[in-house]
Formats: structure tokens, sequence, C-alpha cells
């Protein structure tokens, strides 16, 4: 067992945990590197969830990219025009302190961007067009 000090939201909790691994890392919830990577590189290689298998119940049409959960648009990561790659990153969605890089459906250009970074989104909208 080892005791550790935990800090959420400015409030500190002492808890005692079991280690099941040997590790001294500590992950922040907004951590600059981790392991001494910088986060930029992870985030470059971060799994990417396909709109093509959205979340949602709600059927995309050809090239739309919707929501996969409610949140809100904390990046934005291409221009109208701009060509895109089946899989590549396109924006991303922030709920609940979690970031998560949505790709595109398929290989075209950017036709439209019907979000804005800061939007709040609800699962299912409507947040890119790739034609």
């Amino acid at each position: 067992m080892k005791k550790l000090r935990i800090t959420v939201e400015n409030k500190s909790y002492d808890v005692t945990v079991e280690v099941l691994e040997d590790t001294d890392n500590v992950i922040q919830s907004r951590p600059t590197t981790v392991h001494g990577t910088p986060l930029a590189e992870i985030q470059e290689t971060a799994p990417v969830v396909s709109s093509a298998s959205n979340l949602s119940n709600q059927p995309a049409g050809e090239g739309e990219v919707l929501a996969p959960m409610a949140g809100s648009v904390f990046k934005i990561q291409v221009k109208v025009n701009d060509q895109v790659k089946v899989q590549q990153p396109i924006i991303v969605l922030e709920a609940m302190k979690m970031e998560t890089v949505i790709g595109s459906p398929k290989t075209g250009v950017v036709k439209s961007i019907d979000v804005q970074v800061g939007d709040s989104v609800q699962e299912g909208q409507l947040l890119i067009k790739i034609a």
C-alpha cells in the first residue's frame, strides 16, 4: 500500500492505494508531457474516433462529420477547401475534461465547417461536411 495526495479542482485528498505496477509517474488532468514526451506529439498519434463509425445513433450523410457525443469544440484542425484523407484528425471535442479526436470519414475536400471553437454541441450535431 502507498499513501498519495491527489488534487482535484484545487482540493487535496489523501488516499491509500495498492500499487500493482511499480511506477513513480504522475499524470495531471492537463499534462504538458507524458513520460517526457511532449503532449502535442502524443496527440498527433492519439486514437481517432471515426465519424464513419459514429457513436451517435443518427445516420451520417455521405461525408458528414457528426458529433459522437455532447461536448464543446476544442480545436478545428482543418479549413474549408483543405484536402483530407480517411481517418485524418479534423476536429477535437472536449467533454468532461477529456479530448476526443474525430477523424475524417473519407478522403475528400472540406466543404463546410458548421461549428466554431468554443461552441457547445449535442450528440449527432453536424460539425463538418466533406465532399
